[in-house]
């Protein structure tokens, strides 16, 4: 038998970038797992622009840790939830614009590979019934070109 799954969706969190104007502090971290708490939530899934470089390793560590802090906070014995990442341009390339994706994803994806959602791994729950496929859409070779 399968139940009602609440679902939560972030994205555009930017780690890391703390002169844009959505620069994702502690305080909002803090905030945000509150509201989600609140909700009690079987899944989250990120979307996303989780850093706002792939090299930034401090934002890198900086974001796992709020995952962590977001998973263990919203699962209790009696709510099992879990936690998905599919990578976006900031994630994968240089400003979200430059790099090859293969070298310069490398520290996200070994970092975030406990949550990280691909579309060879699709992710499905059977008690929740519900199946989620993360198609990353960021090119090989990032570069202005592809703006166009």
């Amino acid at each position: 038998m399968s139940i009602r799954a609440k679902v939560i969706h972030i994205s555009d969190l930017h780690f890391g970038w703390k002169y844009w104007p959505a620069h994702f502090s502690e305080q909002l971290a803090n905030h945000l797992i509150d509201d989600i708490l609140l909700r009690q939530p079987q899944l989250i899934i990120c979307t996303g622009d989780v850093v706002n470089s792939p090299l930034a390793f401090r934002a890198l560590r900086r974001a796992k840790e709020f995952f962590e802090r977001l998973r263990k906070a919203c699962s209790t014995e009696s709510n099992a939830c879990d936690l998905l990442l599919v990578p976006g341009n900031h994630d994968c390339a240089l400003l979200g614009i430059f790099g090859i994706k293969a070298l310069t994803s490398l520290p996200f994806k070994s970092v975030m590979k406990p949550y990280l959602l691909t579309c060879d791994q699709p992710y499905y729950n059977e008690h929740l019934n519900i199946a989620v496929f993360g198609l990353d859409s960021n090119p090989a070779i990032a570069s202005l070109t592809h703006l166009r």
